[in-house]
């Protein structure tokens, strides 16, 4: 996705598709999107944001994901999710790419079409486990939830 292609950074609606029928987990989603937005905002072709901003709102972005996961790792258990341990490995491997992200942005000596393009990756990362694996528990939760 070229980065100056201005769709590159639409920002992202919250669409009910995403909404797994638990008020914690679907709050922390909603948090995730508006701050990938910010995000998005930022990184925004001329912006003229320092990359510190960037960095830090990422590092927070990235708390925000270990503590999410763990609040829905323990939902999952405590709904008897079938699927809880490949998505323990799953939310494993994202934190991994978080990190991977994390440390490339943080290496990079200014801010520009590279950092740009993990920033974009990052958005994707995040984009990707919802859609992809996190929609895989929702009708049990749903379920559960008597819908």
């Amino acid at each position: 996705m070229p980065n100056d292609d201005p769709t590159a950074y639409k920002p992202i609606t919250w669409n009910p598709i995403f909404e797994m029928g638990h008020s914690a987990i679907d709050d922390d989603h909603r948090s995730l999107i508006e701050k990938t937005n910010t995000l998005l905002e930022m990184i925004a072709v001329d912006s003229g944001i320092e990359s510190g901003r960037i960095i830090s709102l990422v590092q927070v972005m990235r708390e925000e994901c270990y503590q999410h996961f763990a609040s829905e790792e323990q939902v999952m258990k405590t709904l008897s999710f079938a699927g809880v341990n490949e998505h323990v490995k799953e939310h494993r491997r994202v934190e991994e790419v978080i990190d991977g992200f994390l440390d490339r942005l943080r290496e990079l000596p200014e801010w520009g079409t590279e950092f740009r393009e993990h920033v974009l990756a990052f958005r994707m990362c995040l984009l990707d486990h919802m859609l992809r694996y996190d929609l895989k528990y929702k009708s049990h939760f749903m379920n559960e939830a008597g819908y």
